[in-house]
């Protein structure tokens, strides 16, 4: 049960600069400031004419330096949208130069976009050099309208003159459309047609108007986690119940079950399941997660040294079956 209440007038949300940061004091001067450690791609502090860098100590914002125990948050508290001037000390061969720079800060949900565009990035170029340019790459952000019309959307680029597909539902929340995107991926070749006066060895082609999803019929294997829910978790069963490729990663959370929302006279709303999920031999989903054919673990050490051992698992193994079955 959840309800919102009234928002407070005293509310001010911080802005954000598009970094990842560690705060450091000076052994010199006593001085506090914030090292970066990573530059988000396309926010604010990668752009404009002085582009922050990992490296740089950023040491004030708005000309004023931090206070002893003073966050960057805390300094940015209730400047979403704002231009702010950032002085910060850029390291060199004679020590550190001390600049400035104005930038315009975005809010937590712009932060949130941005970084889930850098890993979806960052996962299609890992894909397309461990594969060689072989393998395309595709993540369902959510099982919802919006995502549904992205992985349509973008299926025939990310899978144009490729020998087979990796998608990817990590981290998935969940919805309603898994149904649809197993149409995508499930209609096999019936048919292909050559037009008249064509080379009859351009073989594979089916009329675009007929089909009432895009479709892909080759090699695909699929990643999901312990943090894919629900109506992921339910396209994650699917896909080693139909035979459709291999499924990697880790054992998804276990939390599949129909729910409705009801609005009470307060504002709060409250959710009561009404239908449970099972697969063909009765096992219940709830509970019961999607527990992949090739079971690879991501640990915390990986993800500091910025490695994806579950996407390089999926791509190797569906190479070697591109490459078995050739």
């Amino acid at each position: 049960m959840a309800n919102p209440g009234p928002v407070s007038a005293l509310r001010e949300p911080s802005g954000r600069l598009g970094l990842e940061y560690e705060r450091i004091v000076s052994q010199q001067d006593g001085r506090i400031g914030y090292r970066i450690t990573e530059v988000i791609p396309a926010g604010p502090a990668s752009r404009g004419p002085m582009p922050l860098a990992p490296g740089d100590i950023v040491t004030a914002i708005g000309l004023r330096p931090f206070e002893e125990n003073e966050t960057l948050l805390e300094r940015l508290s209730g400047q979403v949208d704002q231009e702010v001037i950032v002085t910060f000390d850029r390291p060199g061969e004679e020590g550190y130069t001390e600049y400035r720079t104005m930038l315009r800060t975005v809010g937590l949900s712009e932060l949130a976009r941005l970084k889930y565009d850098a890993f979806r990035e960052e996962s299609r170029r890992l894909v397309e050099e461990l594969s060689d340019g072989r393998l395309g790459y595709l993540h369902i952000q959510a099982m919802n309208q919006t995502s549904l019309e992205g992985f349509q959307g973008d299926l025939y680029a990310a899978a144009a003159d490729k020998d087979g597909l990796i998608i990817d539902v990590r981290n998935n929340g969940g919805g309603n459309t898994t149904d649809r995107i197993l149409t995508s991926i499930m209609a096999g070749e019936h048919a292909y047609t050559i037009p008249a006066g064509a080379d009859r060895d351009e073989t594979g082609h089916y009329p675009q108007d007929r089909l009432d999803a895009p479709r892909y019929t080759l090699p695909i294997n699929m990643l999901a986690n312990e943090k894919s829910y629900s109506n992921a978790e339910i396209l994650a069963h699917a896909f080693t119940t139909l035979g459709r490729g291999t499924l990697v990663g880790q054992q998804t959370y276990g939390g599949v079950i129909s729910t409705n929302s009801h609005t009470l006279i307060d504002g709060a709303t409250v959710r009561r399941p009404f239908r449970g999920w099972y697969m063909p031999d009765g096992t219940d989903m709830e509970h019961n997660g999607a527990r992949p054919d090739l079971l690879v673990e991501q640990t915390p050490q990986d993800e500091v040294a910025e490695r994806d051992r579950q996407l390089e698992a999926a791509v190797a193994d569906l190479l070697e079956r591109i490459d078995g079955e050739q």
